[in-house]
């Protein structure tokens, strides 16, 4: 994929957003079919020919991993509790854990590679202060301590283009107050929240919501109040073929692509920047039995004389 291709779309914008190979991309943007609009190709980065989709089996985690979960959560199996949920949480093999005092609770989901944990004490209330809530940097060092502590293998994490580091997401959580005098309002970070993808055969997971990765967060004095990792076992199932860039434009303007973008019809003309390969995961509280790759489009739009990023998203088709 190393050409640059220029082409006009003649299509209008009702087509559905695409399901080929089985997928349904509309959680990942808004449907899109650009109508008489230029596309220029100038990206450069290639792709294989081939990636394979996967099939979903239950995962068995090693005992390492469930009795340092425990340590970390501070449970014992007297703390066994009957899950409240529907769905995932009438699983037969679902472990819960809850603290007498309801703060704390811990699920461990094989059927979705799904562990939950939450402690809200953590947590400043609003009748508490706010006590030495880490920064970035220090809550990333905190998260690798506690991957390395759970036996969790960074490998298998995504990284930034060229493998030196990390690549995660950032939030946080914070509360606003009154100063004393009542005349200020002073916002404080009460919590500090990372999101770290996972890759499948090489390519991250990237879904909406805790799809695919770990999400971890921290709270006063640097413990943890939230840690959420959906892993799912995966089986290798069918290929799936990767196109080049004019069956991609093709794609597109039969309506097969999704957008991420606030006003797809104001859209002008569009330069596609960088192509990759993704895996769409969803959150471990839904049931998925496949998982399918898909083509992201990081792109510039130009809309009413300015320059701006957009997103278009589109799956990959059987052989």
């Amino acid at each position: 994929m190393k050409l640059f291709f220029f082409v006009l779309l003649w299509v209008g914008f009702s087509a559905l957003p695409g399901k080929g190979g089985g997928i349904d991309l509309s959680r990942l943007g808004a449907s899109f079919a650009p109508n008489k609009i230029p596309i220029a190709w100038p990206c450069t980065n290639a792709l294989p020919e081939k990636v394979f989709r996967f099939k979903v089996a239950n995962t068995n985690y090693p005992a390492s991993l469930t009795s340092n979960l425990l340590n970390l959560a501070e449970f014992t199996e007297q703390n066994r509790a009957v899950p409240e949920g529907e769905g995932v949480f009438k699983d037969h093999n679902v472990r819960y854990y809850r603290s007498p005092d309801q703060k704390r609770f811990l699920g461990i989901f094989p059927g979705q590679g799904w562990i939950l944990y939450k402690n809200s004490a953590a947590i400043a209330s609003t009748r508490q202060t706010n006590e030495s809530v880490p920064d970035e940097k220090q809550a990333l060092t905190l998260a690798r301590q506690t991957f390395q502590r759970l036996g969790l293998a960074e490998s298998e994490l995504a990284f930034t283009p060229g493998g030196s580091s990390l690549d995660y997401t950032h939030a946080v959580r914070e509360r606003s107050r009154r100063s004393p005098d009542a005349n200020n309002l002073k916002t404080d970070t009460i919590a500090r929240f990372l999101f770290f993808k996972r890759t499948i055969n090489g390519f991250s997971s990237v879904g909406r919501g805790v799809a695919g990765g770990i999400w971890i967060g921290f709270g006063n004095a640097g413990q943890i109040c939230d840690f959420e990792m959906v892993w799912r076992n995966v089986i290798p199932d069918k290929p799936q073929s990767v196109p080049g860039s004019p069956e991609i434009i093709r794609a597109i303007a039969k309506g097969h692509s999704v957008i991420q973008f606030d006003n797809p019809k104001a859209i002008e003309s569009i330069s596609v920047n960088q192509v990759n390969i993704h895996y769409l995961e969803f959150p471990g509280i839904e049931r998925q039995r496949e998982i399918y790759p898909y083509l992201r489009l990081n792109c510039l739009v130009s809309c009413q004389g300015r320059q701006e990023a957009a997103v278009i998203c589109l799956p990959l088709a059987d052989e």
